[in-house]
């Protein structure tokens, strides 16, 4: 079972690549522009971004990171599908949302619509399905869309943010979905609506803007928004709170929180600058499309915070210290090999990942400051963080008053 016409790959987040992508093969264009739409302004419909941070202590036990993650995108964490769910609600699309805790209940809901020529929304883990995503970035939740199933070859087929389709064995692929309990195998699959109107997507544009401002102004989840910098603000210097990075990452493991914090700004499929630049272009065009030219203004905010963030990033791992350089290279190389070459890039990916491992394990052995230089450093960094807070508070309270 295949899509014949699922041939739409690509982007810069996953998850926002994914809605552009379905949008594609749906042949909906967005009648505000005549075009297709855009990731960035299916990321607005969403719901937009969001700057929080969080930080799971058990992580750095498994090797696999700090467990530091800084927070780009609005329900980023949520586990109930509202991302994809809310998208297509606010621009009156119905979904058909599947759940089940059955192996063959999830095999059924996964094919059901590729028989009937539709691409499936299936989340999952990232373990086993994209090989660039790290714990940081995905919280150990994922979302693909499955175009192909090959029960006789044991093959399945999927696009995400890579150039190129993946396939792989399909038990590695219903693993994964079923590695989160609670996301309990779920799918997601529409029919393609009708033309959109104009109407509806001027609509969906305020409500994805209104629920932006809200969760800045009042987080339903707390520190994934900017509670999270708060706090993080307080944390990054700190060598008494055991949560503090220099209580928390003592010796050589505070490479492990720059680099995923560098990560998360920079490289985990933002766009750079925490997707505050995708985020001024959907900004753009919506102070057209409804004449609110204060959005204009907004817009202007968040791409100057796009670069302040990125100044921030470089900070964490400053150039002069050659491993640093090296690493945010080797990084920036890896999202650009993936996004731009995809499964073609595969050979390049995991001889990356060997320099970044053998970077880690060095770094973690040998960092090349003291105790007295890394507390020096994370206080200067921290004082760019109090900085961003207040211009991200400031956005945030215009970004609030505008409709």
């Amino acid at each position: 079972m295949r899509v014949e016409n699922y041939t739409h790959f690509g982007g810069t987040h996953y998850e926002s690549a994914n809605l552009k992508n379905l949008m594609a093969w749906a042949g909906a264009a967005n009648p505000l522009t005549g075009q297709p739409f855009t990731e960035a302004e299916c990321m607005g419909i969403a719901g937009g971004i969001a700057a929080g941070y969080q930080w799971c202590p058990s992580i750095p036990g498994y090797d696999i990171g700090s467990g530091v993650s800084v927070i780009a995108l609005v329900k980023r964490y949520s586990t109930n599908g509202a991302w994809y769910r809310d998208f297509f609600s606010r621009l009156g699309i119905a979904v058909d949302v599947r759940e089940t805790g059955g192996a063959k209940a999830a095999l059924a809901n996964l094919r059901e619509p590729l028989e009937q020529g539709r691409p499936v929304v299936a989340w999952c883990s990232p373990t086993r399905v994209c090989p660039i995503a790290s714990w940081n970035a995905t919280c150990g939740m994922y979302s693909v869309v499955v175009h192909s199933l090959d029960e006789a070859a044991a093959k399945a087929s999927y696009g995400d943010h890579a150039a190129t389709s993946h396939t792989i064995p399909l038990d590695d692929l219903m693993w994964s979905r079923n590695r989160v309990c609670s996301l309990k195998n779920r799918t997601l699959s529409f029919a393609p609506p009708k033309a959109l109107t104009a109407a509806a997507v001027k609509k969906a544009y305020e409500a994805g803007i209104r629920e932006c401002a809200s969760d800045f102004a009042k987080p339903k989840l707390g520190t994934f928004n900017l509670p999270g910098l708060e706090e993080w603000t307080k944390l990054i210097a700190n060598a008494k709170n055991k949560r503090g990075w220099l209580a928390a990452f003592p010796g050589g493991r505070i490479y492990w929180a720059l680099r995923d914090a560098y990560d998360g700004i920079e490289t985990a499929g933002t766009g750079g600058g925490l997707m505050r630049h995708a985020y001024a272009d959907f900004l753009s065009g919506a102070a057209t499309a409804l004449k609110k030219p204060v959005l204009a203004e907004c817009a202007a905010n968040y791409r100057a915070l796009a670069k302040n963030w990125s100044d921030f990033a470089d900070q964490l791992l400053p150039d002069k210290v050659k491993p640093f350089a090296r690493t945010k290279r080797l990084l920036r190389q890896r999202a650009t090999a993936y996004t731009g070459k995809g499964d073609k890039a595969m050979k390049d990916i995991a001889t990356n990942a060997a320099e970044l491992s053998d970077l880690n394990e060095r770094l973690v052995r040998e960092f090349p400051w003291d105790e007295a230089l890394t507390t020096q450093h994370l206080e200067a960094c921290g004082q760019a963080l109090r900085g961003l807070l207040y211009t991200e508070q400031q956005a945030a309270a215009l970004l609030g008053k505008a409709l």
